[in-house]
């Protein structure tokens, strides 16, 4: 799902059953892939129309009650965004971030125009996401949104 490019979506599953007790559904839930609210979505597509993939899923208690619809989501910018010059983690096959006090810098002129992305050479849980995009998430009043903040050079 995190690669940075489109999917085929043919199998992917519509319906993903929740356990646990009823609750509120946070509009952007990663747990097993990135689901996200219609709001998400519009802030999204507000920023970058028609780049990424968004498949709608429906989340249902465990007696099939309808707990939420939300949509698979699949960010399509697959960018080299990593200041190498900058970075202080050592780069083999993939940059290792081993918890340390080493520092992961991204270059904005790399990043361009780009509000959400994957880095190709980084292996990402979640996508990254420009200032902007972050704050206009946060103006939407998103729940479940967490972030980590990373240096930036020109």
């Amino acid at each position: 799902m995190y690669c940075g490019r489109p999917i085929e979506a043919t199998h992917l599953p519509t319906k993903i059953e929740l356990s646990g007790p009823k609750r509120q559904i946070l509009d952007l839930d990663d747990a097993y892939a990135l689901f996200i609210s219609a709001k998400v979505k519009d802030v999204i597509e507000s920023f970058e129309p028609d780049v990424h993939q968004f498949f709608p899923i429906e989340f249902v208690w465990e007696d099939g009650s309808h707990a939420a619809d939300r949509f698979w989501f699949v960010p399509c910018n697959r960018l080299d965004t990593v200041d190498r010059a900058k970075t202080t983690f050592e780069f083999r096959n993939l940059w290792f971030l081993d918890g340390s006090k080493k520092e992961l810098v991204f270059n904005r002129s790399q990043i361009g125009s780009h509000h959400v992305w994957i880095d190709k050479f980084i292996v990402m849980p979640t996508p990254a996401v420009s200032e902007a995009l972050k704050a206009a998430l946060d103006a939407a009043g998103i729940t479940g949104a967490h972030y980590q903040h990373f240096p930036e050079t020109d």
